[in-house]
């Protein structure tokens, strides 16, 4: 199932330089340039030419500025989830231009499936948590944001300063939850549900969090069983998520959830 739902929506930006990286990878991170384009099973998702140099201010703002309101994606394949944010992303531009996305990978990364719940997020978050679900790296050229294969170790996924996020994680209560024997993608789901369900804020598109999964490569998560009451919702995430081997951390203004990293033996 692949559904956005429509509504447009742009959030300020300032008037003064744009900094690129933090439109999608935050305080520190490397953006890469990239001025040339491999052959070997790519996938186009728009056509058009590609030139070397620096980012065009308006494809940058429109990273920033264009909101998609509610994503939901589950178990498809990567290509036409780019696709389908890129068909977004004009239609909730203005000039009905968009952001051109591309795909160049090899044939067998295309046939990945892709699991991607998320509200109110810029389209740059959109495509960096994208890109983080599915493994690959991105790199940015004047015209295009595309998504190539990883080179190397992902970076450590040290936690964000999120005040806003934290308060919630902290003040939403969960009056009573309990699992038995449930996927645990269904778990997260229900956490979703019962932070917006929960959720005092008084604006209602301004309820709830997103919760974003890393997947377990090769293995299946295992089914949890947990109950609950009274809980804080940050800490019926963290139980939850321990009980599927899961580690919790804030990225981009949402709650991340991956793999606890196997310790090696001393």
């Amino acid at each position: 199932m692949v559904e956005i739902r429509d509504k447009k929506r742009t959030c300020p930006h300032g008037s003064g330089a744009i900094d690129i990286a933090a439109i999608f990878f935050g305080e520190g991170a490397l953006l890469q340039f990239h001025s040339s384009m491999k052959r070997v099973g790519i996938i186009v998702v728009a056509i058009f030419s590609v030139f070397p140099g620096e980012i065009s201010a308006s494809t940058a703002q429109k990273l920033q500025s264009i909101i998609i309101p509610s994503i939901e994606v589950v178990e498809a394949p990567i290509g036409d989830v780019a696709g389908l944010l890129q068909s977004k992303s004009s239609e909730l531009d203005s000039s009905g231009v968009g952001v051109n996305l591309i795909l160049d990978v090899k044939p067998e990364a295309l046939e990945q499936t892709v699991s991607l719940c998320l509200q109110n997020v810029t389209l740059g978050r959109a495509v960096w948590f994208l890109a983080e679900i599915a493994g690959l790296d991105l790199k940015v050229d004047r015209h295009a944001v595309i998504l190539v294969e990883r080179t190397g170790m992902p970076k450590p996924r040290d936690p964000e300063f999120a005040p806003d996020l934290v308060l919630k994680l902290r003040t939403i209560e969960i009056p009573s939850m309990e699992f038995q024997d449930t996927p645990f993608d269904d778990a997260l789901q229900f956490l979703r549900d019962l932070a917006n369900k929960n959720d005092p804020d008084p604006k209602v598109e301004r309820r709830g969090i997103n919760i974003v999964k890393i997947p377990r490569r090769g293995l299946d998560d295992p089914a949890v069983s947990l109950r609950l009451n009274a809980a804080p919702l940050g800490e019926a995430i963290k139980y939850t998520c321990a009980l599927a081997d899961y580690s919790v951390t804030i990225q981009k203004g949402a709650v991340v959830v991956y793999p606890t990293p196997v310790k090696a033996d001393p």
